[in-house]
């Protein structure tokens, strides 16, 4: 089998279902192999590595879930799409335990499926892909730790890629995303799912945060001399905010850049037990006061509340991207999404909506009253030449819609603009999609 190209595996019982699927995968240039006997899942993952897989739930001999332990077992990195007959809140559930084991669950796909469903998910984080054929499992090797430690301290192999944040009113960017990628010499461009766990299984998660901090600050010096004066979130591991002295730290790079805290935010997730800590709190309301914002991210995939929402001054809510993919057909996430906007209208801050892929989503949030969105509708990250670009743009220049292409994008209508000196670049060193 040729390994030029990115590997999908097919698990289900129905050949039908994975004739169907197999057609679709040919057609989006991926090499394809399908199980009918999930039996059969651990020797034939174990040499293939897909980078994508197609799950059935019902199946004889092994169930899906299962497979997702499997797979939990194995370390896997693969991106994964539970497709089943079951009942939506059945799906939602079983997608939800895979992203409790750490998997990196897609939205599930019902049967019977439409082909455009299928297509979104092969599509989806293309920009990961490139000719050098790229495990996601890297080695767990003495020398790997090396080349990873090197890669962040030395070469600056590990970057940011920016996505823009559209201000779903004005239709203007407001902001940047920095998604952290790796420059790996022989692998190709690595996402980080591919390559984070390794990086905190290895206590190098500290290190990595203030490397790209670094890098980050030089951009916005860049910017700056072009009178585009980005302001930076930076989205933290939860054990780093258990890191008492990283408040200092960061005060220390920001003197040192001549770079004002109230131009950085710092993201943190839902999921942290920031509200539980001494020292979590401890760490965040030092940033606060010195200047930094706060922004409470994956809102509604953790179990975090009110009281903590009402505890911690955040300065902005973004809404996962698992809810926003899912609003138009799922009830309950278009509650979650709905209730989620209505909250944070009523603390006083802004909500941003992740992975806006298709109009009617767009035209959904904007009726809805959500103040900012990103996703490959309105623009997929790119490289630093990229965000030079969009920071240096005046007012006067427009981004349509359907220029940054994924798909659903082509037939978009409306505009993007950049705002000029309103820039925000986001660093985020945690696992994402959407």
């Amino acid at each position: 089998m040729a390994m030029d190209r990115p590997q999908v595996l097919i698990v289900d019982d129905d050949p039908r279902v994975c004739r169907l699927i197999q057609n679709m995968a040919c057609s989006e240039q991926f090499e394809y192999t399908d199980i009918v006997d999930p039996r059969r899942l651990k020797t034939v993952y174990e040499d293939l590595l897909p980078e994508k897989i197609f799950l059935d739930l019902s199946m004889p001999g092994m169930d899906g879930i299962e497979a997702l332990t499997f797979l939990k077992d194995s370390g896997s990195t693969s991106h994964i799409c539970l497709i089943s007959g079951w009942s939506e809140k059945v799906l939602r559930s079983s997608c939800a335990l895979g992203k409790k084991m750490g998997l990196n669950m897609s939205p599930p796909i019902h049967k019977p499926f439409r082909a455009t469903e299928i297509r979104a998910f092969l599509k989806a984080d293309l920009f990961t892909h490139t000719s050098v054929p790229v495990s996601p499992i890297l080695p767990r090797s003495r020398k790997f730790k090396e080349e990873l430690k090197h890669a962040i301290y030395n070469v600056g192999e590990i970057q940011p890629f920016y996505q823009p944040i559209v201000d779903l009113k004005t239709g203007e960017v407001d902001s940047l995303e920095a998604l952290c990628r790796w420059h790996h010499p022989t692998r190709g461009i690595l996402s980080p799912g591919d390559f984070l766990p390794l990086v905190e299984k290895y206590g190098l998660m500290k290190d990595l945060t203030y490397s790209l901090l670094k890098i980050i600050l030089e951009d916005m010096a860049c910017w700056d001399s072009m009178a585009s004066r980005p302001n930076v979130s930076i989205n933290l591991f939860p054990e780093l905010l258990e890191e008492q002295s990283l408040p200092d730290v960061f005060m220390a790079h920001m003197k040192s850049a001549g770079i004002d805290p109230s131009r950085i935010t710092i993201e943190i997730t839902e999921q942290s037990n920031y509200g539980d800590s001494v020292q979590m709190m401890n760490v965040i309301s030092r940033l606060r006061i010195a200047g930094f914002g706060l922004s409470l991210d994956d809102f509604g995939t953790g179990f975090a509340s009110m009281e903590k929402v009402k505890e911690i001054p955040f300065t902005e809510l973004k809404i996962d991207r698992s809810f926003v993919s899912d609003l138009l057909h799922d009830p309950d996430a278009k509650a979650i999404v709905k209730s989620s906007i209505s909250l944070a209208q009523e603390i006083g801050i802004p909500t941003v909506a992740e992975g806006i892929e298709n109009r009617e989503t767009l035209s959904w949030l904007i009726s809805n009253g959500c103040t900012r969105g990103q996703g490959y509708l309105l623009c997929p990250p790119g490289d630093f030449d990229k965000s030079i670009l969009l920071a240096q743009s005046s007012t006067n220049h427009k981004y349509e819609i359907g220029e940054f292409d994924s798909g659903d994008v082509s037939s978009s209508t409306g505009t993007v603009s950049t705002k000029e000196c309103q820039t925000t670049a986001t660093l985020t060193v945690t696992p994402d999609i959407t």
